[in-house]
């Protein structure tokens, strides 16, 4: 591609992203929690364990932080940090020399040109990137092409339905003739200011971290060249880039067992569909999913490494763990009512029966589905046992509430 004509190059150039706040990652600790996903998500990205600890990473599209928090947050690994972005790249190179990060190297790349930088990765992050793109299809595909055969890709793109009314208000500053300045970016604020409290708008602005600055303003609204995604526009993107959806970084909002608990009917309704019908179903009802976040792998990939063997007797060789509280939630003292939620997130109670309450309490992360059913008290055939197992096991991970280490080599 043409760096010298690229809007979106000039655009970062003259208004870096996100606006750098420090020069010293110990004074950002938001972003250095924003770039831990590779820990806090390596069961859901590889459930039979990682390849290894000292991983290749690529951040592409890297901004003003991003490479830089991956390399203090993962010293083991080696962390290549490519932007279209000089200025942005001038400021990692500061904060890899405040903290020494040696594990860093810092390359002024397109994504579309990521292929000469000669070597392949074992986990890629291209967050919020992708959308900026002039064919991410294209950009996708070029990353795709960099992934180890066990590589994972972790993406970020906007979702569409909570970012119209931002469309809207791009065309009516196309239409007033504003462009990426600061008298502009004053003209923004001043618009903004003035809308009333029930304005379609304000929903976006309550949730919004980054208005309050220049870069965000700039990058929000008076942007050169992005777009949106549905669930089905995600899946498209990755197919037509020639790799596999793998999974959402997070299922509570894409599946109707934890938001519509309260509502039997509907969610037995939703749960019926097809995943990916489901998907665009709870995206539709949610309306607020402002990113999409999702991991993707190659077709080379043997999915007996990443799938859960659902109806396969393979699944009591699996070894599940889970990050919710077991609650109860009513009855008496002889029998009481059980539910699983986390109601400091504001998420709601998901509702247990007495002999899924008991399974989940021997849940531990360490031993396996069979020898949970045993501890809780439950035997009989491999069949019998799935049976019983199955309808606990799927809704934990519908809710994201569970994940599941599968045996290496199955």
């Amino acid at each position: 591609m043409n760096l010298a004509t690229d809007p979106v190059r000039h655009q970062y150039e003259r208004w870096p992203y996100p606006p750098p706040p420090a020069e010293d990652l110990t004074a950002m600790p938001q972003y250095l929690r924003v770039y831990q996903a590779l820990r806090d998500l390596a069961p859901r990205f590889w459930p039979a364990g990682v390849p290894r600890e000292d991983m290749d990473i690529l951040v592409a599209g890297c901004g003003t932080v991003a490479a830089a928090c991956v390399a203090q947050n993962f010293p083991q690994c080696r962390v290549v940090g490519i932007d279209i972005s000089r200025a942005s790249l001038d400021f990692e190179e500061k904060l890899k020399a405040r903290h020494h990060l040696e594990n860093l190297t810092l390359v002024h790349c397109p994504i579309e040109d990521a292929a000469s930088l000669g070597k392949s990765f074992d986990y890629i992050l291209c967050q919020g990137v992708l959308h900026h793109t002039e064919s991410p299809v294209a950009a996708l595909r070029v990353l795709g092409g960099l992934l180890a055969i066990e590589g994972v890709m972790r993406v970020a793109l906007y979702g569409k339905y909570p970012r119209e009314q931002v469309y809207a208000f791009q065309e009516l500053f196309r239409v007033m003739g504003l462009s990426q300045n600061e008298e502009s970016v004053a003209v923004v604020r001043e618009t903004l200011s003035i809308l009333p409290p029930g304005h379609p708008l304000q929903s976006y602005l309550r949730l919004a971290k980054d208005q309050c600055t220049d870069s965000g303003i700039v990058d929000t609204y008076l942007n050169r060249r992005d777009r949106p995604y549905t669930v089905p526009d995600c899946l498209a993107l990755v197919a037509e880039a020639g790799l596999v959806f793998q999974g959402w970084d997070v299922n509570f909002d894409y599946y109707p067992d934890g938001p519509l608990c309260g509502n039997p009917s509907l969610r037995h309704r939703l749960s019926a569909l097809k995943d990916e019908e489901a998907w665009q179903a709870m995206e539709i009802i949610s309306g607020s999913m402002r990113m999409h976040e999702f991991h993707v792998c190659r077709p080379e990939r043997d999915p007996a490494t990443y799938r859960i063997p659902w109806n396969s007797e393979k699944l009591l060789s699996c070894v599940p763990g889970h990050c919710v509280d077991l609650l109860r939630i009513g009855g008496t003292a002889f029998s009481p009512l059980w539910g699983i939620g986390r109601p400091a997130a504001g998420n709601p109670v998901v509702p247990l029966t007495l002999d899924q309450a008991v399974l989940l309490s021997k849940i531990d992360g360490r031993h396996t589905l069979a020898q949970c059913l045993a501890a809780a008290g439950v035997s009989g055939t491999n069949e019998t046992l799935l049976e019983k197992a199955l309808p606990l096991m799927r809704l934990l991970w519908r809710t994201g509430y569970g994940v599941f280490c599968l045996p290496r080599g199955e």
